[in-house]
C-alpha cells in the first residue's frame, strides 16, 4: 500500500458508516428503560455510574429516617435493579445476545465470567440483531471511564481484602 492511499481504499465501507450513522435521528439511541437497542461497553458503565449516583445518597438519607427508612431503602433497591436489569440487557443486545442470557449470571462461577464478559467486551461498530450502532457521546465516555475505575478499584480491594483476611 502506498502511502497515498485513501481512507476509502484502506477501509471501503467507512464513508457507508458515517452516512448511514449522521442519517441517524437522536430518537434511534436507546432509552433507559427500555428493552430494546443496544448499550456500549462505556454507557454500560455510565449508567453503573449514574445508579451508583442516585443510591448512595438515597441510601444514606433513608438510613437517617428510621422506619421509614427501611421502605425507602427497598424501593431505591428494586429501581436501581430495574435500572441496571435494562441496562444489561441492552448490554446483551450490543453483544448480539438474546436478554435470555442473563440467566447465565446465575450459574455459579460462570456467571461471574460472563459478568465479566458484559463488562469488558466492546462491541461491534455496525448494526446486528437487535439495531442500530452508536457512539457513546462524551459525557457517557467520561461517565464509563469513571465506571470502568470502580470496577478496578473494587477489585483489587476484594483481592486485597481476601488476601489479609487468610
Amino acid at each position: 500500500m502506498s502511502l497515498s492511499a485513501s481512507n476509502a481504499d484502506v477501509f471501503p465501507d467507512a464513508a457507508e458508516r458515517v452516512s448511514h450513522r449522521a442519517g441517524r435521528d437522536a430518537d434511534d439511541e436507546a432509552g433507559y428503560f427500555t428493552l430494546e437497542g443496544r448499550c456500549g461497553v462505556l454507557a454500560y458503565h455510565a449508567r453503573t455510574v449514574i445508579m451508583l449516583i442516585g443510591v448512595v445518597p438515597l441510601t444514606f438519607v433513608a438510613s437517617l429516617l428510621g422506619g421509614f427508612g427501611a421502605v425507602l431503602i427497598a424501593g431505591v433497591v428494586i429501581a436501581a435493579m430495574l435500572f441496571m436489569f435494562f441496562a444489561s440487557v441492552q448490554r446483551l443486545h450490543d453483544l448480539n445476545f438474546s436478554a435470555w442470557f442473563l440467566l447465565v449470571l446465575l450459574i455459579p462461577i460462570v456467571g461471574v465470567l460472563f459478568s465479566l464478559y458484559m463488562m469488558l467486551m466492546p462491541g461491534k461498530c455496525d448494526d446486528n440483531n437487535f439495531g442500530d450502532w452508536h457512539e457513546a457521546s462524551g459525557v457517557e465516555k467520561l461517565l464509563g471511564f469513571i465506571g470502568i475505575g470502580i470496577v478496578v478499584l473494587a477489585v483489587i480491594a476484594g483481592v486485597l481484602g481476601a488476601g489479609s483476611a487468610a
